[in-house]
């Protein structure tokens, strides 16, 4: 427990200059039949401030943009949406094999990261008078871990980020 409550601490809100502590990966994953674990979807944001829940339960992840029309939110809500209408589309009520997915790394320490996996989300405003600019992420505590960073691991993740960036920017 007492890690879980140390990475919130480190990855929360924005540091003395304003800038967000972390970066946020959404997917869509399944287990392709021969390849193992693929990403069928997937977008990441560093433009969000993280705010974390913990109950015994559950884990619950609010990225905060600046506002309902950030192009990081409409993607990541895009993804979602996929992911929905995928579930329905192929069972009804579950999508057997297919997860959503969550990772939040740390800025500038990258340390350890964070994984939810087959969670729930949601848009919410972030004062009651306002358009949605929160996506919430609620996930069971036995599906959420906290793990440590290894180097390959570090810099395959750093490549994707930059790769997603690049991609959007174009």
């Amino acid at each position: 427990m007492s890690e879980l409550r140390e990475f919130m601490k480190s990855v929360e809100g924005t540091d003395d200059l304003g800038m967000k502590k972390a970066a946020c990966c959404l997917t869509i994953q399944g287990n392709g039949s021969e390849q193992g674990v693929e990403a069928v979807a997937s977008v990441c944001t560093l433009r969000a401030a993280l705010a974390m829940y913990l109950t015994d339960s559950w884990v619950v992840i609010d990225l905060k943009f600046e506002d309902d029309t950030d192009p990081d939110l409409v993607r990541m809500t895009e993804v979602c949406r996929a992911y929905d209408e995928r579930m329905h589309e192929r069972y009804g009520t579950g999508c057997e094999g297919e997860y959503l997915v969550v990772s939040v790394t740390q800025l500038g320490d990258y340390e350890s990261f964070l994984v939810g996996i087959d969670g729930a989300w949601g848009l919410r405003p972030a004062e009651t008078e306002s358009g949605c600019s929160v996506i919430r992420f609620i996930f069971e505590r036995e599906k959420t871990g906290v793990y440590e960073l290894d180097e390959a691991e570090m810099e395959g993740m750093i490549a994707e980020v930059e790769e997603e960036i690049l991609f959007k920017d174009e």
